[in-house]
């Protein structure tokens, strides 16, 4: 363990692979916080080959005092790359921030400090976030009932946290389970793992940017994608997790299985997943629409897949786009 005398308040743990358009709109949101503390940027570089790599050894040249850069001489993947990282963060409290995404309120550091200082029940806090579709800015799905605090089984059920707005508290890396590098996501787990320790903290005010685009680890999956990765996980969860958090996690299943029924067969994204998982939940005696508007769309698509596409096409032509609705990772 490192001697905490020498450590800083902060470390701002960042990730860095081929985000060259990106990468330092997110290090000058980190350089423009106003802190009455001491903070490090600890970036994992993960073998670039577009330019990020030289763009972050010229920041840490450039700002020695705050810049630990991670430059690994192969590509490690995301989750050795993650690892590493985690583990290299100092500070007694730690941010996280992808290389394509931003700050954008310059007291987001101070404001989760000090709200951790005053609230030693909290081993986290997170705040509400934009997500950047393009040129569109949007909010982020809030939490499904909004408050100031959360609970293990209220992040065990549904993740609702953006993880670019989280702040934890730090030195679970040093302990962190045989099971979390065999996840499919890690930040998930990693807010699951901190909940365990305390309660969750919420500010409502926006304090990041979360980037949507073709190529982003998770953002560029499809809905449903992202659905069933968060499904696979909850079934590795319940796995390796102490037995209480089995109930909460079965019911974060459930849900997810009806969003994808939502997706596949309401809006039409992918109408044969929307079917596989409508016959799991009928299976399992379970209803999973809405409304019957929405259970007659579904029996469109289910039935006549072409005529589901004419009607989407009609509905979008009448309406703009079909709006995605679903959970966030």
């Amino acid at each position: 363990m490192t001697n905490p005398q020498q450590c800083p308040k902060v470390s701002v743990c960042m990730l860095a692979y081929n985000q060259v358009k990106f990468i330092a709109q997110a290090i000058e949101s980190v350089l423009m916080q106003q802190v009455d503390f001491d903070y490090e940027i600890v970036i994992g570089e993960d073998f670039s080959t577009d330019g990020t790599r030289a763009l972050v050894a010229d920041y840490q040249q450039r700002y020695p005092d705050k810049f630990r850069a991670l430059l690994h001489e192969k590509n490690l993947g995301a989750r050795e790359n993650g690892m590493q990282t985690l583990t290299a963060c100092r500070g007694q409290y730690m941010a996280v921030l992808e290389g394509d995404d931003y700050w954008n309120d310059p007291l987001k550091l101070q404001k989760q400090v000090e709200f951790l200082e005053a609230h030693p029940e909290c081993s986290m806090v997170f705040t509400a976030a934009k997500t950047l579709h393009g040129n569109e800015l949007r909010d982020w799905d809030p939490p499904p009932v909004i408050s100031n605090t959360y609970s293990l089984n209220d992040i065990l059920e549904r993740n609702f946290i953006c993880t670019p707005t989280v702040m934890y508290r730090n030195g679970i890396q040093d302990y962190l389970p045989d099971w979390f590098q065999k996840m499919q996501i890690g930040d998930w787990p990693l807010h699951i793992l901190h909940a365990l320790h305390g309660e969750i903290g919420y500010l409502h005010e926006p304090t990041v940017v979360y980037r949507v685009h073709s190529n982003g680890a998770w953002g560029g999956l499809s809905a449903v994608k992202r659905l069933e990765i968060s499904i696979a996980t909850a079934r590795q969860l319940i796995q390796v997790l102490p037995g209480q958090c089995r109930n909460a996690l079965q019911r974060g299943i459930g849900f997810a299985e009806k969003q994808i029924v939502a997706y596949g067969l309401v809006w039409g994204n992918e109408p044969s997943v929307g079917r596989r998982y409508l016959f799991t939940l009928l299976l399992k005696g379970e209803w999973p629409f809405e409304s019957f508007n929405h259970a007659l769309r579904a029996l469109v698509w289910f039935i006549c897949p072409p005529m589901g596409r004419r009607l989407q096409k009609r509905r979008a032509m009448q309406r703009g786009t079909i709006p995605e609705e679903g959970l966030h990772h």
